[in-house]
């Protein structure tokens, strides 16, 4: 069975009566019109809008109203976005507009608005406000259950980082239901006009870092506002919901700790599921936990790769002395307390530092590269471990502390077969990789797709006491020193600070856990679950840990999620960056759904089919297979 085909397990086979038909034939299911005006607030279609419909593998066209004539009705597409406030403003462009949409909604499509005035009827201005914005700092979810909040809970609050304008407009309740309110006030409303669907989103500003941002915890109702307005069936290029594992810092603590085997903890991981990616600390692996990684790896229950040589049984190792006596650079970079393993391999090159870890990949206490001389040192004392231990090497790098020579990344990937990394910048210590740092040394910070692309203001005013860390995710191709590599991680960074930080209260630690997978999950992002073992796994009860990972599988079944390695995972997530949906039509007449695909790709991926069923939205996905150029793919509907 595919990888792929995991994935697909858990789609049901809904075939249902399909809304909104218009008498033709056919129709195209993927199409969807992104409406801008240069003239006016375009820029936030262009960062924030757009970013997020290729992340979720929107299929669509921007049309700049401020020159370009209304899309003919011909092109009949699923779904009518309007990227920004104030598309227009007055005069007869309002007037094209609001024909253009009518016409649109009664021919069944539907429109998602990114501006609170249009389409008219649902939203409005009443007596005694204004229309001005108000500050929020928190969002209200309906008590009522549906479609596009339905991860949430009913009443649930979202607070958010910074305050958030939101105009003072009133809904028509004969026209719209409203889904998401802050201070009372909109944010979100729905409502059926003709035979189409509408959307309505009164503020964007939750999309900015300063007040939330992509994976800050209202994707899911983005990409579910988008499926529930479209005329259906309707269909996204949009990754499945997988989970994954990483931990940092791994030395196989089982034994020493515990009296249990040394990767006793992985096993408990993979009951419930689990596949962990694991940075190793290559020297602390004990003989008796090599022989159980040579079951785990190649039985594909476990990936991993070289994190650093390790930390070595000294007293410079210990957190105390490492402050006390050699640099209190560290003390607030650290955990309470970490593992100081007693089993460093015999055929270790010598020392290259004097106090805390052994690094391969740069000379970290010096925040400074490693020597030409050192480098191909260091490679080859990994190279003979590896040889020496017969362990297989995984195919997805971090180094420790993410940092990393620029001379090694062509044996990383020439040697080891390394296909997927997660590095800011190379040659660069870890305190070099800030954005602050970068602006301040003059230099242009590193744009990481699919969200961080351009630079954004500070939207609304600042909270006291809010966290200033974010949700970060990258996912692309990025090139280092001659090579392209894939480039991918996923840090919830605003729930702990940086990591899921579990610990023997099981309760609190798994609603981390869960909070943090759903954020991956519900975004149709990679959902990952990151800790150290070092820092964290080590200190944890064998019953404690495996009554967390009982909760947090149950925690997101709700997301039917599919667990894979992260190596097998990033293979998925590259071949959906590679292909793309080229065209979706719908014969009405037959149920047949002919999808066509162009791009390459090296594993299956799928496309999400979203149906109607009486007003109930479901969901299903068709599986494409590999392919390099173009291909179609024929399903069918049946109604």
């Amino acid at each position: 069975m595919s990888r792929l085909q995991h994935v697909l397990m858990y789609c049901s086979a809904l075939f249902v009566a399909i809304a909104g038909c218009t008498g033709e034939k056919s129709i195209n299911v993927s199409n969807v019109i992104l409406l801008v005006n240069s003239n006016s607030k375009s820029e936030v279609a262009i960062t924030k809008v757009a970013p997020y419909l290729n992340h979720f593998g929107v299929k669509y066209q921007t049309v700049d109203i401020a020159w370009e004539a209304m899309p003919p009705k011909a092109s009949d597409p699923a779904l009518v976005i309007i990227g920004h406030p104030e598309i227009a403003v007055g005069g007869d462009a309002t007037v094209r507009l609001e024909q253009y949409l009518q016409t649109c909604l009664s021919r069944g499509t539907g429109i998602l608005s990114f501006d609170p005035l249009m389409p008219s009827n649902l939203l409005s201005v009443s007596a005694g406000k204004n229309g001005k914005d108000t500050d929020v700092g928190e969002l209200r979810f309906s008590e009522e259950g549906h479609y596009i909040t339905g991860y949430r809970k009913p009443g649930e609050i979202k607070e958010l980082f910074g305050y958030m304008a939101i105009p003072e407009l009133s809904v028509n309740e004969k026209e719209g239901n409203v889904l998401i309110t802050g201070n009372k006030l909109p944010l979100l409303v729905v409502g059926k006009r003709g035979k189409g669907n509408v959307a309505q989103w009164t503020s964007q500003d939750w999309m900015y870092y300063s007040i939330l941002g992509p994976l800050g915890g209202l994707d899911d109702c983005l990409w579910k506002s988008i499926v529930w307005a479209a005329r259906k069936p309707f269909v996204m290029h949009a990754l499945p919901p997988i989970a994954t594992m990483r931990v940092d810092d791994v030395v196989g603590s089982g034994r020493q700790q515990w009296d249990v085997s040394p990767f006793q903890w992985v096993k408990t991981a993979n009951k419930y599921g689990f596949k962990p990616w694991m940075g190793l600390f290559i020297y602390n692996i004990t003989p008796e936990g090599i022989d159980e990684l040579k079951e785990l790896l190649p039985a594909g229950l476990a990936t991993g790769t070289p994190h650093a040589f390790g930390r070595p049984p000294r007293k410079e190792s210990e957190i105390e002395t490492i402050v006390r006596v050699y640099n209190p650079y560290y003390a607030p970079q650290m955990a309470a307390a970490h593992f100081v393993p007693d089993y460093w391999y015999s055929g270790a090159i010598p020392y290259l530092s004097d106090y805390y870890d052994e690094f391969i990949f740069f000379d970290h206490n010096n925040q400074k590269p490693w020597p030409p001389d050192v480098s191909k040192k260091t490679l080859k004392a990994t190279d003979d471990w590896y040889r020496n231990t017969e362990i297989p090497m995984g195919k997805y790098l971090i180094a420790h502390w993410g940092e990393i020579n620029a001379d090694m990344m062509a044996h990383v990937q020439d040697r080891w077969g390394v296909e997927f990394v997660s590095f800011k910048e190379l040659d660069r210590s870890w305190g070099q990789q800030t954005l602050e740092y970068t602006l301040r040394e003059g230099k242009q910070p590193v744009r990481t797709p699919p969200f961080r692309l351009f630079d954004e203001p500070v939207i609304g005013n600042k909270k006291e006491n809010a966290t200033t860390s974010r949700a970060g995710y990258n996912a692309g191709f990025l090139s280092y020193s001659g090579r392209t590599f894939f480039n991918f991680g996923s840090t919830i960074n605003d729930i702990t600070g940086y990591e899921w930080m579990p610990d023997n209260n099981v309760e609190a630690t798994a609603d981390r856990g869960i909070k943090t997978l759903s954020r991956g999950l519900g975004s149709k992002s990679l959902a990952v679950l990151f800790t150290h073992e070092t820092d964290y796994i080590w200190a944890i009860k064998p019953e404690n840990w495996d009554a967390i990972f009982k909760k947090v599988n149950e925690g997101i079944s709700v997301y039917n999620p599919v667990y894979l390695t992260t190596d097998d995972a990033l293979m998925v997530l590259r071949a959906y960056q590679t292909s793309k949906l080229q065209d979706c039509e719908f014969d009405r007449k037959s149920g047949e759904l002919r999808i066509k695909m162009s791009g390459k790709t090296d594993v299956p991926t799928g496309i999400f089919v979203y149906t109607d069923t009486n007003g109930t939205v479901n969901e299903r996905i068709v599986e494409i297979p590999v392919f390099q150029g173009e291909t179609e793919v024929v399903t069918d509907v049946k109604y």
